[in-house]
């Protein structure tokens, strides 16, 4: 499974800020699909979905609560 931990730690700052931006957004945009690509770090659970457009990415549950945690330690 993703350490999330480890992870959020070895992300950029802006990149912490996006994520957390769209926790709720669904599905995910672009900007945010590449930055999670180029992390290096796959997300264990993620979803591809297809839509009208091609392909939609969604977070798990799981990383949406830890984003979640994230923003109220954030605030």
């Amino acid at each position: 499974m993703t350490d999330l931990n480890a992870w959020w730690q070895s992300l950029p700052e802006g990149d912490r800020d996006l994520f957390i931006q769209h926790i709720d957004t669904d599905p995910l945009p672009a900007e945010v699909v590449e930055r999670v690509s180029s992390s290096g770090q796959p997300i264990a659970g993620a979803r591809w979905v297809e839509s009208v457009d091609g392909y939609a990415f969604h977070w798990p549950t799981w990383v949406q609560t830890f984003l979640a945690e994230k923003a109220k330690q954030q605030a």
